[in-house]
């Protein structure tokens, strides 16, 4: 009675505590940006979505002069992106994509503080697969150095 209880238990626990989106991220630095979380619209299974990742700048980081984010098996992303901050303010980028990652060029940095919110806006998905991983990089201002800054992690509704 009591290990069938018990795992129970575990059971509504684990399945309650498993959130729609993840974003696994090297933590809350002071210096280094890192993935916040990423979302699908439509939170359903979708063909066709739009992914949105969200990143953040800490206060005491250099600017970001680019992003990389690579691409999973089977989702095509179409060259129709936007990057804009939490506000709506939309921001200049020279995107480049290939078969399997995507390239953000910035030719401006950001202010620190800054929540990046980068639209992946036509992304087509395979049918049967229900979570995508996306590892993001980015490279500082005056830095050649690609730095892993997180894995933005879109989970759907069946």
């Amino acid at each position: 009675m009591n290990k069938t209880l018990i795992a129970a238990v575990l059971t509504i626990f684990t399945t309650i505590s498993i959130s729609a989106v993840y974003a696994d991220s090297i933590g809350r630095s002071k210096v280094i940006p890192s993935v916040i979380n990423a979302n699908q619209f439509p939170s359903r299974k979708a063909r066709f979505a739009r992914h949105t990742i969200r990143i953040h700048i800490p206060p005491e980081s250099r600017g970001i002069s680019e992003l990389s984010i690579e691409i999973p098996a089977g989702v095509i992303i179409k060259n129709d992106i936007t990057v804009h901050n939490k506000s709506g303010q939309k921001f200049e980028v020279n995107s480049s994509i290939n078969e399997t990652r995507v390239t953000l060029d910035f030719p401006e940095g950001f202010v620190p503080q800054e929540i990046l919110e980068i639209e992946l806006n036509k992304v087509i998905l395979p049918r049967f697969y229900p979570i995508w991983r996306y590892r993001v990089y980015a490279k500082l201002e005056d830095s050649n150095i690609e730095l892993s800054i997180g894995v933005a992690e879109v989970r759907t509704r069946l």
